[in-house]
């Protein structure tokens, strides 16, 4: 157990106040000045409340000061006759007085122990919750560092695809080709910000940017970014979308997500040689199903 060898100013105050109570108190019990001291009184119970909440408030240290201070005022005045503790002899009077300094001091001492363990474990959680903290801050930090440094690499490809793009003599199959190339890229780019949104959602600032979009379109897209990881396992990807109104309010790159995770999983669970279909359509509560 290690004591405060210090008091915060309000903390000395709040010390200073509970001891001069205390020797307040025992003295009007104990030291006959008063008629109902005088007269032995038993009112030794008022004494009670502030050596508890100096136990309750601060360590054994200052407990056992607030215990020694009453212990001896008590002794002197039973030893004198005054108090509510004086016997028919001396040794009668200090065995009643010591035995009830010894239960308010075990009682006491008890409870300041109780709450030293009690501040050590809080001071334990607040540095466990500190160093938690500090962890998800250099997490943090390395998720935006991880995404520049993955986004750099792609510039000048977008660079590149966009001047193939603006070219005059291009064939279909060079602009589906670059079409693919070019949803690639997005989707690569998405990815990448998907890493920073574990971040936003722990710190409940995860943005969703709703528009009107075409969920045909979106689904095709996705389909022809897969379709070559599909042929790769031999499989046949047929696409069928029925939905009449095929315009959804949604975040278009979550909802893009949704549909490349659910056919990614399913190319990854579909046997070699499989069929697999893709159905988009619209149910009653306006909530799509694939």
């Amino acid at each position: 157990m290690k004591w405060k060898l210090t008091w915060k100013k309000q903390e000395a105050v709040e010390v200073g106040v509970l001891l001069l109570l205390l020797t307040v108190l025992s003295a009007v019990v104990f030291g006959g000045w008063l008629e109902i001291s005088a007269k032995n009184y038993p009112i030794a119970f008022v004494c009670g409340p502030v050596v508890i909440w100096t136990a309750f408030r601060f360590t054994q240290r200052e407990t056992a000061t607030g215990i020694f201070i009453l212990s001896v005022i008590a002794v002197w005045g039973t030893v004198r006759g005054f108090g509510p503790f004086v016997g028919q002899n001396e040794n009668q009077s200090l065995l009643t007085v010591q035995s009830w300094t010894a239960v308010l001091a075990i009682t006491a001492m008890a409870l300041s122990a109780g709450m030293a363990e009690r501040r050590r474990i809080e001071d334990e959680l607040q540095q466990q919750k500190s160093i938690v903290e500090a962890a998800n801050r250099t997490k943090d930090h390395f998720l935006a560092m991880l995404s520049h440094e993955l986004r750099t690499p792609l510039t000048p490809v977008i660079s590149v695809l966009e001047s193939l793009e603006t070219e005059p003599t291009q064939t279909g199959d060079t602009k589906a080709s670059l079409a693919m190339i070019r949803r690639n890229i997005e989707l690569e780019t998405q990815l990448i910000d998907d890493l920073l949104d574990f971040t936003r959602i722990a710190r409940d600032k995860m943005q969703l940017r709703f528009a009107l979009i075409h969920a045909h379109q979106a689904v095709s897209n996705v389909v022809e970014i897969c379709r070559a990881e599909a042929r790769s396992k031999k499989l046949n990807v047929h696409l069928n979308l029925r939905a009449k109104s095929c315009h959804i309010t949604a975040d278009a790159a979550k909802f893009q997500q949704i549909i490349w995770n659910l056919l990614r999983n399913t190319i990854k669970f579909t046997p070699e040689g499989g069929d697999n279909h893709s159905l988009l359509r619209q149910s009653i509560r306006n909530s799509f199903q694939c």
